[in-house]
């Protein structure tokens, strides 16, 4: 009896293994039906990699303290961007000298004068990058700042973006938005500055929402740089998740959390701190496929990543204390219905 149990059971179970290997089966045939349908829609999408990098005030001088154009070029040669956001831009001379000089003139290069004298908010655009661009700045927007009871400007140095559209039309094809928050110093009456970098996200997020008003919420939107805050860890990020998901969290290639880490603080005592503090945000509504989100990592004289600095002589050996990140990105145009995907039955 207890021999016949055992056939049956066997019998169950092998039933089972047949019902779930056909389950899987069905399921990866889905994923292969899906995969073709937005293979076929990349066809005729415009293909992108866009960078977010502190360059960490590189200067047309040689000044200590200073990063030098031509360790900020080899990164961003390396990386061969269409797009980039770069934080720290001293002004437009050095920004055009970085193009001109050690970039073959390659980039359309965008910069308008924000709050801060020396850490500016710019674009480079690959000239090959078939869009007409609109260069948009918001330093002009004011805050009450309740540590100080004054009138200040919201973003500490700005909030610059870029509107891209087909020649002829309106209607953009996405916006990229950049930023340079509030660093963590204190303020009297604000600790870590928290107060200020809380209004420029709540700012921000706001611009976001203007934005899916004015164009339609289908309009995709980037928002990337330094934001100063940790990614994953801060509640300061909260409102601007109502608006973007992390690209990271979507990419098809992506990172664990331990390999997202873009600065490196090495206190005079202690041990070293790493955070992922700069990211390339997406608009929740956008229909954009990201295909890929990396950080990059400095190379050594071998061309092997360094490994994140422990010590501050290791770190000033590199060309910033903020590591790039990088997307690929597939952006569709605006479909007049949704595509048919299929279903398992």
């Amino acid at each position: 009896m207890k021999f016949k149990n055992l056939i049956v059971l066997g019998v169950a179970l092998g039933l089972s293994v047949i019902s779930h290997v056909s389950l899987a089966r069905d399921c990866a045939q889905d994923v292969k039906d899906l995969n073709r349908v937005v293979d076929s829609l990349e066809q005729g999408a415009t293909q992108l990699r866009v960078m977010a990098f502190n360059v960490r005030r590189p200067d047309r001088s040689s000044s200590p303290g200073y990063r030098s154009l031509k360790e900020t070029s080899e990164v961003i040669r390396e990386v061969s961007p269409d797009i980039a956001v770069l934080t720290e831009i001293a002004d437009k001379e050095s920004l055009d000298r970085l193009n001109d000089s050690f970039l073959n003139s390659e980039y359309r290069t965008f910069f308008i004068q924000g709050n801060d004298p020396v850490l500016n908010v710019a674009f480079v655009v690959r000239k090959s990058v078939p869009f007409e661009i609109e260069h948009v700045s918001h330093a002009h927007l004011k805050w009450f700042d309740p540590a100080t009871r004054t009138e200040i400007p919201l973003f500490s140095r700005d909030l610059p973006m870029l509107i891209f559209r087909k020649s002829g039309e309106e209607t953009p094809a996405f916006v990229f938005m950049g930023t340079h928050n509030k660093s963590k110093r204190n303020r009297d009456g604000d600790p870590q500055s928290r107060l200020w970098r809380r209004a420029q996200i709540d700012g921000a997020a706001q611009i976001a929402k203007d934005l899916k008003r004015r164009f339609g919420a289908e309009v995709p939107i980037l928002f990337g740089g330094d934001f100063n805050t940790d990614i994953q860890e801060s509640g300061d990020m909260n409102i601007l998740w109502r608006e973007f998901t992390d690209s990271f969290m979507v990419a098809k290639e992506t990172l664990p959390l331990y390999q997202r880490i873009t600065h490196s603080y090495i206190p005079r005592r202690g041990r070293p701190q790493y955070h992922q503090m700069d990211t390339i945000l997406i608009s929740k509504e956008a229909k954009i496929n990201v295909k890929r989100a990396d950080v990059y990592r400095f190379k050594d004289r071998n061309g092997k990543d360094k490994p994140l600095p422990r010590k501050h002589k290791d770190r000033d050996r590199n060309p910033s204390d903020h590591f790039p990140v990088v997307i690929d990105i597939s952006i569709f145009d605006l479909l007049p219905a949704p595509v048919a995907l299929p279903v398992a039955s």
